[in-house]
């Protein structure tokens, strides 16, 4: 019950998409759903107790924006039901029949002002695969527990009161929640925003060393053109005659001097 209540706070809190562990994508599909401005809810697949899930709903997937009244109405029936201890178990305590008592409150004709359905024949082995993780191996699952564990924490095998060790209450556990995620999400934004600014930092140092390597190839470019051009006058004619012409002048400096 305890991941049926904050996956409803996160999503009134924050908004986006819940999807379980083992909920894997098969092809890309969230961002028409995201940008939808009503939640989306997802029928259950077939099983052996139910062949055609006709608005049979499940939490394993959902998605809504930030602040939602549908969201909001789930999360106050949830905590409502658990605050007075009510029996009946996690599905319908907390979720997909509670989801579908709280729907049932408008005529199923006004059901698209309030949210959407993903058909199951449109949704499981389409869009999404379910994997097996440890709480679904023999005896762990939820739906086996409750019938052997007790649903609240405070009914314990010696009957003592572990009230004052309830481990979640509406709103304050809601509202700091919210808080460590937005301090969290603060920090990782901040670290995106320090990471952005070293890649900034290094794609203008790397710009810069190209910059310097390609004025040196120039440099050394025009160095050996240089070399090449004082070779070639070296033994040309001309710097021959130079050269005798400034041997001759020398020569007739040193005679006059006599």
């Amino acid at each position: 019950m305890q991941s049926d209540l904050i996956r409803l706070a996160l999503l009134y809190t924050m908004g986006g998409v819940w999807a379980d562990l083992k909920i894997a994508p098969l092809k890309p599909f969230l961002s028409e759903l995201v940008d939808s401005e009503k939640p989306f809810l997802v029928e259950h697949f077939p099983t052996s107790f139910r062949m055609e899930p006709d608005n049979f709903l499940v939490n394993m997937v959902m998605g809504a924006p930030a602040g939602d009244p549908f969201i909001l109405a789930l999360l106050q029936e949830a905590v409502e039901g658990v605050e007075a201890r009510r029996e009946g178990g996690v599905y319908g305590l907390t979720g997909g029949h509670m989801i579908l008592r709280v729907a049932n409150r408008w005529p199923k004709e006004e059901w698209p002002d309030h949210f959407r359905i993903l058909r199951y024949g449109d949704f499981w082995d389409v869009l999404v695969s379910r994997g097996e993780l440890s709480y679904n191996r023999p005896n762990s699952h939820w739906s086996l527990r409750q019938e052997v564990e007790p649903l609240y924490v405070e009914q314990d095998e010696q009957g003592d009161d572990l009230d004052d060790c309830h481990p979640f209450r509406y709103p304050a556990e809601i509202s700091d929640l919210a808080s460590t995620l937005a301090e969290s999400q603060y920090a990782l934004s901040a670290v995106r925003a320090h990471l952005a600014t070293a890649h900034a930092a290094e794609a203008s140092l790397r710009h810069h060393l190209s910059t310097v390597e390609h004025s040196l190839a120039d440099t050394e470019a025009l160095a050996d053109g240089l070399r090449t051009e004082i070779t070639a006058y070296k033994s040309s004619r001309t710097y021959r005659l130079a050269s005798r012409y400034g041997k001759v002048r020398h020569v007739l400096k040193r005679a006059r001097r006599r």
